[in-house]
């Protein structure tokens, strides 16, 4: 049977782009399936490597090529224009470059080449070193384990995307996984990069060839984009231009969001947060203390557990929105900080000072690889030269959760163990390679948003729903009349849990499509009445987070009822939640963001979630506006039930053949030693055993083969 039409009838919709050097793939359902997937696409890149006949492969459709000789179509989306962090002075200096000669695409020089892909019998031609400089002599992919001091930033206003791998390179094993098959066609000058787009993986296929500039006959270059810090390195630009293949140009990736890019790097379930109000999208105050607390305390034990659970964290500071109107991208905000400027969150963590007293620490990175905050707990400040040793302490190593995000099945229940993990080595103190320490009060008043890429715990599971509007189910927000002609879920919560939900839209990077719109959902009681369901948009008495977005004057008596609620604010908050604490917990607000989400724990009981458009129909146009959106929604324990909902899938840790290497198929033999470097010891190798086992047993009941062989297989492997 047809691997392609075998794949779609195990629920596997597969579309080939680009010469099939884009293959993307969208997974319905759990087990059995992802080892079909990797089949397939290796069945297609290994087509793609044959078809060089033993040289080195020339990506047809990004970079330069017969059509496009210098490779502009690649840089930008029409040619004409070059990319670059500055204005139209620089861009115009960039072109004249390109004019000039003064920048080309050029290949690496491996330290070592990769073992022959193809069969033994098929001749493979050697890289043929140039006659010019080389930007990188002696490459590699990882020169040794990642960091996110290796992020350096080029000449192109993605930090946003940069912030995001510096702080992926914390997480060595998710990092890996980005380069499906890592480096193992190398020898034909070829990668394969793998990221996550509107819940669809897209494998990237792209050659090694790198913009590079600063070159002379004597002198290499260095590449123009963004590059490692060792200039042998070759992961970081090679992530970067995978990801501006799948968008169409390197231009493409101007200006974004930390959360979005690590939810395409990972699947983890994207989360932004305003922290501070008169900003757009503010809900209610994160650092608000509850009875008891210090103010910032819930959103430190936020923090900790994200760091616990291995999620991927980022920051930003962007400008007063009543403030200049003038102030550009990557302009000073004081202190070494800058604005509408994209940070790695990549550590927190509480030290011991003298007196028996404590203090909370956030270390960030800036994906320039320079530029560092100057204020208290800097590189150079009295506080980090003093408690330089206490620092290293408590930042060398990570207690993290093993094995998190794995939902396998809505079933399954792992114990959760807590292990200790070496911590990257960029705490010595340099204060110029961008990587700095604050503390948490300087962090809270200084940043303005905050992401993440949520690593849930094992014991989570999920659902995820898709839908879309169009002119007859779009019916806008809750002020219009036509809201109840939104589409709508019921979720049945059979016992009192912690749920985690989110909501995204069509991310339209890269294509000709408008924008993103503000969109938000409303999670409304259900309730029977004569046989007949109805939705109640709020509880009989508003709860005092429900007035969050008006004058905090007016808050007390808006919420007793002395004034008269006035015309709704900008931002509508939605209603109150029902059931939740005291006060409720407010619905999630309308944002103009990739996705939102809400944050609960919720009594048992019959809901329904209506998501919904802030705008109808288009101002400019007057056409009705559509688009597809999907709802995810996250359970501490699986109790309860999404209405169309399927299982989301293990998205983060690809645990089967995707992290195998070919010395480790199913011919007998042993793990190669690059195997067992990136398996983790404990519950989550046995983790990776059981998922692994599902798999291959899954696939071979499936074709109706003997399992036989499959058990004599694992026994290796769990050897």
């Amino acid at each position: 049977m047809d691997l392609e039409k075998e794949l779609n009838e195990h629920g596997v919709n597969v579309v080939c782009s680009k010469m099939d050097t884009i293959i993307s793939v969208r997974i319905h359902g759990a087990t059995g399936k992802r080892l079909l997937v990797d089949n397939f696409v290796a069945s297609k890149v290994a087509k793609l490597a044959k078809s060089c006949e033993g040289k080195i492969y020339f990506d047809p459709c990004f970079g330069p090529n017969d059509a496009d000789s210098t490779g502009m179509l690649a840089l930008c989306k029409n040619g004409d224009v070059i990319p670059s962090k500055g204005g139209s002075q620089h861009q115009a200096k960039i072109i004249k470059m390109v004019k000039e000669d003064k920048l080309k695409w050029q290949r690496p020089i491996y330290a070592s080449e990769a073992k022959d892909i193809l069969d033994e019998s098929e001749d493979s031609d050697s890289r043929a070193a140039p006659d010019d400089p080389v930007f990188c002599e002696q490459g590699q992919l990882f020169t040794k384990s990642a960091s996110s001091g290796d992020v350096i930033q080029g000449n192109l206003g993605d930090c946003w995307f940069l912030g995001a791998i510096s702080v992926l390179a914390t997480r060595m094993q998710l990092l890996i996984q980005v380069f499906w098959r890592e480096d193992q066609y190398k020898q034909h000058g070829m990668f394969v990069c793998r990221f996550m787009k509107d819940f669809m993986w897209h494998y990237v296929v792209l050659d090694d060839r790198i913009p590079v500039f600063g070159y002379t006959n004597n002198r290499a270059g260095k590449p123009f984009f963004a590059r490692c810090s060792d200039p042998n390195e070759l992961w970081v630009p090679l992530i970067e231009k995978a990801y501006a293949k799948l968008h169409g140009s390197y231009e493409a990736l101007i200006g974004g969001y930390i959360d979005v890019a690590l939810s395409d790097l990972t699947g983890l379930c994207s989360e932004q947060i305003i922290l501070k109000p008169d900003y757009p999208g503010y809900g209610d105050d994160p650092f608000a203390p509850k009875p008891g607390e210090q103010a910032g305390d819930g959103f430190w034990k936020r923090l900790l557990t994200y760091k616990r659970n291995g999620t991927l964290m980022g920051c930003s500071i962007q400008p007063d929105p009543k403030g200049n109107k003038n102030i550009v991208a990557e302009g000073s905000a004081g202190q070494g900080l800058y604005y509408k400027h994209a940070y790695g969150l990549v550590d927190v963590g509480e030290i011991q000072l003298e007196g028996n007293k404590t203090q909370r620490l956030v270390k960030v990175r800036n994906p320039w690889g320079m530029g560092e905050w100057t204020g208290p707990w800097s590189d150079q400040s009295d506080e980090r030269e003093k408690y330089d040793a206490e620092i290293h302490r408590v930042f060398k190593t990570v207690t993290r959760q093993l094995g998190a995000n794995v939902f396998t099945s809505m079933q399954l229940k792992r114990n959760v163990n807590l292990a200790m993990e070496p911590q990257e080595e960029v705490t010595d103190v340099n204060q110029n390679d961008g990587t700095f320490f604050m503390s948490f009060d300087d962090w809270k008043a200084r940043y303005t948003h905050f992401f993440a890429g949520i690593d849930f715990a094992d014991e989570w599971c999920g659902l995820r729903v898709e839908g879309k509007w169009d002119e007859t189910s779009n019916g806008g927000n809750t002020t219009k009349s036509t809201w109840i002609n939104n589409p709508r879920y019921q979720l049945l919560v059979k016992e009192r849990c912690h749920l985690y939900m989110s909501m995204s839209q069509h991310d339209p990077r890269g294509s000709a499509e408008s924008g993103i719109f503000p969109i938000g959902f409303h999670i409304c009681t259900l309730q029977e009445v004569n046989g007949n369901k109805f939705e109640v948009k709020e509880p009989p008495k508003k709860a005092a987070p429900y007035y969050r977005l008006y004058q905090k004057a007016s808050q007390p008596g808006l919420c007793n009822g002395t004034l008269l609620e006035p015309l709704p604010p900008g931002v509508i908050p939605g209603s109150v939640i029902p059931g939740i604490d005291d006060d409720g917990v407010p619905q999630p607000s309308y944002t103009l963001k990739q996705a939102v989400t809400v944050d609960l724990v919720i009594e048992p009981g019959n809901y329904c979630i209506i998501p919904s458009m802030y705008m109808r129909t288009n101002k400019d146009t007057g056409k009705t506006n559509m688009g597809r959106f999907w709802i995810s929604v996250y359970g501490q324990r699986p109790v309860f039930h999404l209405e169309g909902g399927q299982p989301i899938v293990e998205e983060e840790e690809m645990t089967d053949f995707l992290l195998i290497p070919r010395e480790a198929s199913v011919v007998p033999g042993v793990l190669s030693p690059a195997f067992k470097e990136i398996v983790v010891p404990g519950e989550a190798q046995h983790r990776q055993f059981e998922n692994l086992k599902d798999e291959m047993l899954a696939q071979a009941r499936a074709k109706g083969r003997s399992c036989v062989y499959v058990y004599r297989f694992l026994l290796l492997y769990s050897k």
